[in-house]
């Protein structure tokens, strides 16, 4: 049943078959990615389609008993894709991956375990979708915050600012800490995680009287780890 198509010589029927099955193959991955996906690109999805049949082409193109021509074009299709790509998050990658694979295993004939190997990684893409992140960690990641400050240069802010922040946030980490505007203005980046408590007007109007109304951005982290 795991034996390759081709192991008897290549033909017309079963290059269609093959194609077919690459496609098909294309077409659930496709469908897993967008699956309660709000951050998709259709670009993607629609690549996602025709990667197995273009991985396909280019393993049978390399002959299918010349391994160290298989591996050639594979660690070239794969670096095609990482460097010719924009970088998305781990859902994107993985699903290129598995397309990338399924094209692989068509390519040499193995169409069977192409449709096992995506119907099981499609499934657990669904599957994943269900599992209630937020409760396993306690919905800590909901008050997870990057908050941007600017102030001016005679602002002490690891004396001035820093006990405001931790008044209000029950982890605080500096992130990055740079000059703006000739040496003027100081740009500070904490990663904190908020008081369930905590508000966070009161936050920015407290900080605003120590930074002098100078623009203070404070947004939530997405966790690129939970949109699995």
């Amino acid at each position: 049943m795991f034996e390759s198509l081709f192991w008897a010589g290549m033909n017309v029927n079963n290059l269609l078959i093959s194609m077919a099955i690459s496609l098909v193959c294309g077409i659930v991955v496709s469908a897993s990615y967008l699956f309660k996906n709000e951050r998709y690109s259709r670009n993607l999805s629609i690549s996602l389609v025709i990667f197995p049949i273009i991985t396909q082409a280019v393993i049978m193109m390399v002959g299918n008993n010349a391994m160290i021509g298989v591996g050639v074009a594979i660690a070239g299709a794969f670096s095609l894709v990482r460097f010719r790509s924009i970088t998305g998050n781990s859902r994107d990658i993985s699903c290129i991956f598995l397309a990338m694979a399924i094209g692989v295993a068509t390519g040499l004939g193995y169409i069977y375990v192409a449709m096992l190997f995506t119907a099981v990684v499609c499934v657990l893409l669904v599957a994943l979708k269900f599992i209630p992140f937020d409760m396993l960690d306690n919905g800590k990641s909901k008050h997870e915050r990057e908050l941007k400050i600017t102030c001016p240069e005679d602002v002490d802010y690891e004396t001035e600012l820093m006990p405001i922040v931790e008044k209000h946030s029950t982890k605080v980490n500096v992130v990055m800490v740079k000059t703006s505007q000739m040496g003027s203005l100081f740009e500070i980046v904490y990663r904190i995680r908020l008081n369930t408590d905590a508000k966070e007007k009161q936050l920015l109007d407290d900080l605003r009287v120590k930074n002098g109304n100078l623009p203070i951005i404070i947004r939530q982290i997405i966790d690129e780890s939970r949109e699995l």
